[in-house]
């Protein structure tokens, strides 16, 4: 009796080993197409970030700011593996200008473009996909940006005395604003692209505020909402001008 029960252990061992064999084997699998490349993962986080949305091919390429050919390539790969699903969804979308006899297309540059809606086939996070809250934590929770990364992103942006980052980028959803740029002689056509390219890199949108040295004080001693919403609510320095508390006198930062 006691050997039939030490081979019956025996059996069930050897079975849970080669079922963790198999499990390791289909995990390291699935981690290595995961991460294969940085389209791939800029794909994830927009789904990741907006988990009750369905995108279409035009959406992600958009928002996600990957070629069309890239786009395809993750969006089939992701489908292998059961991280997303197909959905066929209506959107918002502009409507067509009206052809001419000349083939032109025309729209009256006085009246606002008009919305229409739109069926369109598309994908969803599949909320089944077992490795789904890992991969949250993973892309998503943890730290999104190091100081360091996000401060050299803004280097050529012009004279920033003062970035301070919040919301998406401490994992604070009651934060109203995501980042706050403080400066002289800034370049907000640069500004813009950066903010775009990190939309993309994070896949979900960045609301952002600047300000020139004296606004931002000026709205300081004023007790501004929104200055004040940004200071006194968890945030994250991420460049601070050497001086820059000096010259802010008694204001707290």
């Amino acid at each position: 009796m006691l050997k039939q029960k030490n081979i019956h252990s025996w059996v069930f061992f050897c079975l849970l080993d080669i079922f963790s064999s198999i499990l390791y084997t289909r995990v390291m699998e699935i981690l290595g197409k995961l991460f294969s490349s940085d389209a791939l993962v800029k794909v994830m986080r927009l789904f990741l970030m907006h988990k009750e949305e369905a995108f279409d091919l035009d959406d992600i390429i958009e928002k996600s700011r990957v070629k069309t050919a890239s786009a395809k390539v993750e969006i089939n790969l992701l489908k292998s593996i059961g991280f997303l699903k197909t959905k066929v969804f209506v959107k918002d979308v502009i409507k067509p200008a009206r052809k001419t006899k000349t083939g032109v297309r025309r729209r009256s540059l006085d009246k606002d473009p008009e919305i229409i809606k739109k069926k369109s086939n598309g994908w969803i996070i599949n909320e089944k996909f077992p490795y789904l809250r890992p991969l949250q934590a993973l892309l998503i929770e943890t730290e999104t940006l190091v100081r360091d990364d996000l401060a050299s992103k803004f280097k050529n942006a012009g004279k920033i005395k003062l970035l301070l980052a919040a919301g998406v980028f401490i994992q604070d959803e009651e934060s109203r604003i995501d980042l706050l740029i403080v400066g002289n002689d800034l370049k907000k056509k640069t500004i813009e692209d950066i903010v775009s390219r990190l939309e993309a890199e994070l896949g979900t949108a960045i609301d952002y505020a600047i300000f020139t040295v004296d606004d931002f004080k000026y709205r300081v001693d004023m007790y501004d909402k929104l200055v004040c919403d940004i200071l006194e609510f968890p945030h994250e320095k991420v460049i601070v001008s050497p001086g820059f508390d000096l010259e802010m006198g008694d204001r707290r930062l």
